[in-house]
């Protein structure tokens, strides 16, 4: 599991090593994983960009929703099973 994180992550590195946010696809409502950092394995919904490489995404915590700033880097768009059978053809 480390290995697919650490080739998730350099698949979205820039030459200068900066994850290209664009690559992402990111979009207000997108569901996203959490792939680095005390948050991986979470699962959320990508709010918007903040400052410094920084999203706010909205989790479900403890009976409540709650926005969260992440790290860009640490952040994969959540496919739906639709899209991973189409990919996977």
């Amino acid at each position: 599991m480390r290995d697919k994180i650490i080739k998730e992550l350099k698949s979205s590195e820039d030459r200068r090593g900066l994850v290209n946010v664009k690559s992402l696809s990111l979009l207000p409502g997108t569901r996203v994983r959490v792939v680095g950092g005390s948050m991986t394995g979470s699962i959320g919904t990508f709010m918007e960009m903040s400052k410094h490489e920084r999203c706010a995404v909205m989790f479900s915590l403890l009976g409540a929703d709650r926005s969260v700033s992440i790290p860009v880097a640490y952040l994969r768009r959540e496919h739906s099973a639709g899209e991973e059978q189409a990919q996977s053809a």
